[in-house]
């Protein structure tokens, strides 16, 4: 990690080491929970998604209640980058 993000923290997928790295390094750290990330429209906030396992084949859906039209992945990081500027910003 660039000491620029270092400095700046991060929103990373939690590890074991990782709050205590963080707290040496004087850097904010706190988990986003990411359970229907994928699922979850970011136009409307609904979860309109494909869902269980045989969802996780479908790679791009269109949202039933907007219309929106989604790639699973891009979808999913918008949404817990979201999730994390919520948790910073309280």
């Amino acid at each position: 990690m660039s000491s620029l993000a270092s400095k700046a923290g991060c929103i990373c997928t939690p590890g074991p080491s990782r709050p205590k790295a963080c707290v040496h390094s004087g850097v904010c750290f706190d988990e986003v929970d990411e359970r229907c990330s994928a699922q979850t429209c970011i136009c409307c906030n609904r979860r309109t998604g494909p869902k269980c396992r045989e969802g996780l084949g479908i790679r791009e859906w269109a949202c039933g209640e907007c219309g929106a039209y989604h790639h699973r992945n891009i979808n999913a990081a918008v949404n817990l980058l979201a999730a994390g500027c919520r948790r910073l910003a309280e």
